[in-house]
């Protein structure tokens, strides 16, 4: 039964800080590898009460794995980009000339609203850092 429990705290306790860096790099949106380190290492610092040594290692391991993320991040930018064109390329085929104008203006219009609620949506993210301090 005590071995039960202990697995218990030990298993929510790694899922909490499983958690906890999951936050920290779902809500920096900075994509810069060695800011992401960083914020993970100093969480993680903070609530394992790491010593020096220890901070130093897991600092090295963030940013290493922060770097492969976002070159994945990168290349998976660059393949979604040539479906994309890939795709225009194949729809342009299909469609008349004036088909293909409206296609076009509809996809900037649609890639206007995009960008303009991904900032809408970063002003929102700021304020609400802002209000919690």
């Amino acid at each position: 039964m005590k071995t039960h429990r202990i697995k218990i705290i030990i298993f929510t306790f790694l899922f909490t800080i499983v958690a906890f860096v999951f936050t920290a790099y779902a809500q920096d949106k900075t994509h810069d590898p060695e800011a992401r380190a960083k914020k993970q290492t100093e969480m993680i610092k903070t609530q394992l009460s790491l010593t020096p040594e220890q901070t130093a290692k897991i600092e090295s391991i963030n940013l290493k794995y922060s770097q492969k993320s976002k070159e994945q991040r990168e290349e998976m930018h660059k393949k979604m980009q040539t479906l994309g064109e890939d795709k225009d390329k194949e729809t342009g085929a299909v469609l008349t000339k004036e088909q293909l104008e409206k296609y076009n203006a509809l996809k900037s219009e649609q890639k206007n609203k995009s960008m303009q609620y991904h900032k809408d949506h970063k002003k929102n993210c700021g304020k609400n850092k802002d209000e919690k301090k």
